[in-house]
C-alpha cells in the first residue's frame, strides 16, 4: 500500500487546490443553477429556465470531469459500460421461461402459506374456545 493510498477509515486527502477549485465550481455552478432555476419560475418561461439549467448542469459536469476524481469516475464509467458488452444476456424465450417460473413459484408458496395461515387460526380459535 502506497503513503498516498488512505487508510480504511480515513478520508481521502489527497488532491490539488486546482482540483479543489473545479470542485468547488461544479457544485457551486449546480447550486446556483437550481437555485435560479426556482427563484425566477414567476418571471421566465419553464422552456428558457429548463435550458439554462440543462446547460448549467452540463457545464459542471464537464468542469468536474477535468479533475482527477472526475478523470476516474468517468474512466470507471466506461469501463463499465464496455463490460456491459460482454455479458451474456438471456435469450426472450429464457426469460420468458424464467419469469413463468417465478410466477408460478409465488403462487404455490402464497397457497401454502395461506393453508399454514388457516390452519393456525383453526388451531388458535380450537385453543381459545
Amino acid at each position: 500500500m502506497s503513503a498516498a493510498t488512505p487508510k480504511k477509515g480515513e478520508i481521502d486527502q489527497s488532491g490539488n487546490a486546482a482540483d479543489k477549485v473545479k470542485k468547488g465550481l461544479a457544485f457551486s455552478l449546480v447550486a446556483v443553477a437550481l437555485l435560479v432555476f426556482y427563484f425566477f419560475a414567476d418571471e421566465f418561461s419553464l422552456l428558457l429556465r429548463s435550458v439554462s439549467l440543462i446547460f448549467a448542469l452540463s457545464s459542471a459536469v464537464v468542469l468536474y470531469a477535468f479533475t482527477e476524481k472526475g478523470k476516474k469516475t468517468f474512466s470507471f464509467l466506461l469501463s463499465s459500460r464496455q463490460e456491459l458488452h460482454r455479458v451474456t444476456w438471456p435469450t426472450r424465450t429464457e426469460t420468458l421461461q424464467t419469469t413463468i417460473l417465478i410466477l408460478a413459484l409465488v403462487f404455490i408458496i402464497s397457497i401454502f402459506f395461506w393453508l399454514v395461515d388457516m390452519v393456525l387460526g383453526h388451531l388458535v380459535q380450537w385453543l381459545i374456545a
